[in-house]
């Protein structure tokens, strides 16, 4: 499970780091966002592509199986969603989300 250590806020730009724990190996996950982003659309779209991003390299390869990858990528997204504070973008996460889930995928 990913939990978060960090949530950096700078006029200028957002840091935001989270911990990986596995059984194996603990490793620490940052995010640099711009804080003008989260005031437009297509900031708060690339911010999220960016956070998917990390979540995606952060959570694949080794010898997981590809719900334990999901779950995890899963759980740093939100972490991350979370820790932005936006709720703007928490409402573009959510509903990205929701049309997924709608399409089964």
């Amino acid at each position: 499970m990913k939990t978060l250590t960090l949530a950096l806020l700078f006029v200028t730009t957002a840091g935001l780091a989270a911990t990986s724990a596995s059984a194996s190996l603990d490793s620490k996950v940052e995010l640099r966002i711009k804080a003008k982003d989260l005031k437009t659309e297509n900031g708060r779209a690339e911010i999220l592509r960016k956070i998917k991003s990390t979540a995606r390299l952060e959570c694949s390869g080794g010898l997981a199986a590809s719900w334990v990858e999901k779950e995890c990528r899963t759980d740093l997204e939100q972490q991350f969603v979370t820790a932005i504070g936006n709720p703007s973008l928490l409402a573009l996460y959510q509903g990205q989300n929701l049309k997924i889930a709608r399409n089964g995928l």
